[in-house]
C-alpha cells in the first residue's frame, strides 16, 4: 500500500492567536464555517502553572474520551510519534510562529502508512482545545477518524501566555 499524507490546516488558529476576544460574542463562529462558537476562553488563576506533561495528560485523556464516545480506539502514544508532536510544539512555542511540519520525516522514521496534524494555540484548558477541534469539521475528522491508532500529544506554554498543543495520527 503506497503512504499517504494527511495534513490539514488549522484554520481557527489565527482566532486562537489572536487571544479569547476573537472568539467572544456574536461573531464568535469558528473559521471554517461551523456554526458553533466556544467561548469562555479565560484560563483559570493556575493555569500558566500547570505543567506541560499535566496539560498533555488532560488532552490525551480529553481526546481518548472523545474518541471512546463516538465506539472508536482510544489513541495509544507512541514514543516515536510523540516525540515528533514534543519537538515541533516545542519549536512553535519558542519562534511564535503557527504551521504544519512536514510529516514524511514522521512516517519515515516512525514506519507509518498514514499521518495527520493538528494543531492549537490560545489561552485554553485541555477540554477547550478539543472542544475547538471539535467544532472545526476538518479537525474533528482527524479526531474522530478510525484509521488512526497512534499518537503523539505534546502542549507548550509560549511567552505570549498561550498554549501552542499539536497532536500526530499515525497508522501503520
Amino acid at each position: 500500500m503506497s503512504r499517504t499524507r494527511n495534513l490539514l490546516v488549522g484554520l481557527f488558529a489565527l482566532a486562537l492567536a489572536a487571544g479569547p476576544a476573537a472568539l467572544s460574542g456574536p461573531a464568535a463562529a469558528v473559521p471554517t464555517g461551523a456554526d458553533t462558537a466556544v467561548t469562555g476562553f479565560a484560563a483559570k488563576p493556575d493555569q500558566k502553572q500547570m505543567a506541560s506533561g499535566e496539560y498533555e495528560q488532560r488532552l490525551q485523556a480529553k481526546i481518548n474520551r472523545v474518541r471512546r464516545n463516538h465506539d472508536l480506539r482510544a489513541l495509544k502514544v507512541r514514543s516515536c510519534t510523540d516525540r515528533f508532536a514534543e519537538r515541533w510544539a516545542g519549536k512553535l512555542a519558542r519562534t511564535g510562529a503557527f504551521y504544519h511540519q512536514d510529516l514524511d520525516r514522521m512516517m519515515n522514521r516512525c514506519d507509518l502508512r498514514s499521518a495527520g496534524e493538528i494543531l492549537a494555540k490560545g489561552n485554553v484548558t485541555p477540554g477547550q482545545m478539543v472542544q475547538l477541534w471539535l467544532a472545526s469539521p476538518p479537525h474533528r475528522e482527524q479526531l474522530l477518524t478510525a484509521r488512526y491508532r497512534i499518537a503523539g500529544v505534546a502542549a507548550r506554554f509560549d511567552s505570549q501566555g498561550s498554549w501552542v498543543g499539536c497532536v500526530d495520527f499515525g497508522r501503520r
